[in-house]
């Protein structure tokens, strides 16, 4: 009998089933990333707190070449320390899985973890050279690839801005994709 598997539960668990087929709408590679008010608010607070890098997981739902980013959460509870836990990329699979099947579990649609993002020390967006770096990190370890992409957030000119790619077609290839993270006003000091 065909299943869904979580991209965590086959990942962290190395769990392999015969998947249920994917629509055609469902196989559309991502043309642009749709963020809504949830990870908005959260990756505003995130870069209020700036100082360090800070990463986690993004979970929503590729249709129709869009991915639709509803969470953004941190990588793991600070209590929880793995070893190898010192780069914002690494995730915590206890508290990923336990997020995955959550969502799953209280979520009317489908959804999934659907990548990764980062924020930089400074809460600014990374320079270019610093953007590809982490983006080879992250396609490197396949936490970015055609289907799931990198956010990288920070501000821009006082707006909420990022970065946002996933792999191209050649091995390496990092490929922007359009969003709409930066279409809320200006950020203003009260």
């Amino acid at each position: 009998m065909p299943f869904e598997l979580s991209r965590a539960h086959q990942r962290f668990l190395r769990l392999t089933g015969q998947r249920c087929p994917r629509s055609d709408a469902e196989n559309t590679p991502p043309a642009g990333i749709e963020v809504t008010d949830q990870p908005r608010g959260f990756f505003r607070q995130a870069l209020e707190a700036g100082g360090s890098h800070q990463g986690g997981a993004l979970f929503g739902r590729l249709y129709n070449g869009l991915i639709t980013v509803k969470y953004a959460m941190p990588s793991g509870y600070i209590w929880w320390p793995q070893p190898g836990q010192d780069s914002p990329l690494m995730l915590d699979r206890r508290y990923l899985l336990g997020l995955t099947d959550a969502f799953q579990a209280s979520s009317p649609e489908p959804i999934d973890w659907v990548g990764n993002w980062l924020i930089f020390p400074n809460s600014e967006l990374p320079s270019q050279s610093e953007a590809v770096a982490w983006f080879d990190q992250a396609a490197l370890t396949k936490l970015v690839d055609a289907e799931h992409c990198l956010l990288m957030v920070g501000w821009s000119e006082s707006r909420l801005a990022a970065h946002a790619c996933v792999t191209g077609e050649y091995p390496g290839q990092m490929v922007l994709l359009p969003h709409n993270l930066a279409a809320r006003p200006p950020i203003t000091s009260p």
